[in-house]
């Protein structure tokens, strides 16, 4: 527990998290106690690992760590982690209806940005280029005064084309750094191929 807490600051996630999760840990914890002595249990009770991880968190850093808010960046990716870790349908659904409900334009930028990337990401998993091209127009909008977040958004339109057979419009949303990669290779010679 201690070398993960001091290693997520460093990775650029925000330590009280450590202890967000501890408590949705107990939560589950509550369903599945066997009511053993803590002596004999193979780690220590939740709450004791809490109780440590919100001690390290130095006095007055608790306030200022839970609001800063991510990079548009991070939340792309994080966004697309979730998405594809969970691919079922149902759940690709619920992405999808996120970015319509009532409250999505009082949201933060960040958490917008995230809610769109993972509407548009999950739309391409279930075979709808036209909604998830509509979606990444409107994350373009959000993101393009910050360079890396706005290379994601050009990923995953490229990403999004590729998906729906457009092999030379999937080539020319690519960022040049990526187009010219090595590894673009094959997309490259395919969109040649196509074009001609």
């Amino acid at each position: 527990d201690r070398m993960g807490y001091g290693l997520m600051a460093p990775a650029g996630f925000s330590p009280l998290g450590f202890v967000t999760m501890f408590d949705k840990l107990q939560q589950a914890n509550r369903l599945n106690d066997n009511g053993s002595w803590p002596y004999l249990r193979s780690h220590p009770l939740t709450t004791e690992r809490m109780a440590d991880m919100h001690s390290r968190v130095p006095p007055g850093s608790a306030a200022s760590l839970a609001a800063k808010p991510p990079t548009l960046e991070h939340a792309m990716v994080a966004a697309r982690a979730r998405v594809l870790s969970n691919p079922g349908v149902d759940t690709l659904r619920q992405w999808i209806a996120e970015p319509q409900g009532t409250g999505f334009t009082a949201l933060p930028v960040s958490r917008r940005v995230a809610v769109l990337y993972a509407a548009a990401l999950a739309n391409n998993q279930l075979r709808d280029p036209a909604a998830a091209r509509a979606l990444s127009k409107k994350l373009e909008d959000l993101a393009r005064n910050e360079p890396r977040a706005a290379r994601l958004v050009r990923l995953l339109s490229a990403e999004i084309d590729l998906a729906a057979g457009e092999v030379v419009q999937a080539l020319a949303a690519l960022p040049p750094t990526v187009a010219t990669h090595p590894a673009a290779a094959p997309i490259v010679s395919t969109a040649q191929a196509a074009s001609e």
